[in-house]
């Protein structure tokens, strides 16, 4: 935690105990998972981390200056992180990053990016990464076919998954390149051929397309599942119930 975060976490207590009526619960309730679950998380991702490195080859250059700034990166964001599938995926991308044969400071930017779209991504990020892992990088995906993916309550409307889908599709093409879309992607007999629609926006363009994953995609995939030990057929697991 740095020096701005701690003077911040010694206030919010005194402030929230200003709070009529319900101050002192929520001052105390801070307190605790201030000082416990935020270390209960640092604690539970550092054992990931030996257990998993107990398991494969390190490199030696993971104590170089590169290596040992991912690990405070990784610590830094897990106890933030309230979902035990987050935090795991945190630790499999620095094992990953630590048993690489290039040197930490050579796949540092990536890992960076990596870590990163551990943090942002959802479940429905992760679903139609597992199906386009799957699907590999010589595949055809329709938006439609990805948009089945998408997990909302009953009450929701059918549209709204095409919505969801949208939204997620362009943080995994446009965002962090993890996927590529085209209207004739992999689909030689469409090379050339115009695009025919009656909705020219963005989104109605969108929706025409096809989808793969990319090697940067494969790679971030690997990362997690090298990092976790598991087999290279397997998929990234999906996030639990939330957890301390």
């Amino acid at each position: 935690m740095s020096d701005d975060e701690s003077k911040v976490s010694v206030v919010i207590g005194p402030i929230l105990n200003t709070v009529p009526v319900v101050g002192g619960v929520l001052a105390a309730a801070w307190s605790e998972w201030d000082t416990g679950r935020r270390f209960a998380r640092v604690e539970q991702t550092l054992r990931r981390i030996v257990d998993r490195l107990q398991l494969l080859d390190v490199n030696q250059s993971a104590a170089s200056e590169a290596g040992m700034q991912l690990l405070e990166l990784v610590l830094r964001e897990a106890q933030l992180q309230h979902s035990e599938a987050k935090r795991k995926r945190l630790a499999n991308v620095l094992v990953a990053s630590w048993v690489d044969d290039r040197p930490p400071e050579e796949t540092f930017d990536e890992s960076i990016l990596f870590l990163r779209a551990v943090s942002e991504f959802g479940d429905t990020h992760i679903a139609f990464l597992n199906f386009l892992y799957a699907a590999g990088p010589a595949a055809a995906v329709p938006f439609n076919e990805l948009a089945k993916l998408v997990v909302l309550p009953l009450d929701r409307a059918k549209a709204e998954a095409s919505q969801v889908t949208l939204v997620v599709l362009n943080d995994l093409c446009s965002r962090f390149a993890f996927a590529k879309r085209a209207w004739d992607l992999n689909q030689p007999e469409k090379s050339g051929q115009m695009l025919l629609t009656s909705n020219l926006s963005p989104e109605g363009i969108a929706r025409k397309c096809f989808h793969a994953i990319t090697d940067l995609g494969f790679r971030f995939v690997k990362y997690i599942l090298q990092g976790s030990n598991e087999p290279s057929g397997t998929t990234i697991d999906t996030p639990e119930a939330n957890s301390p």
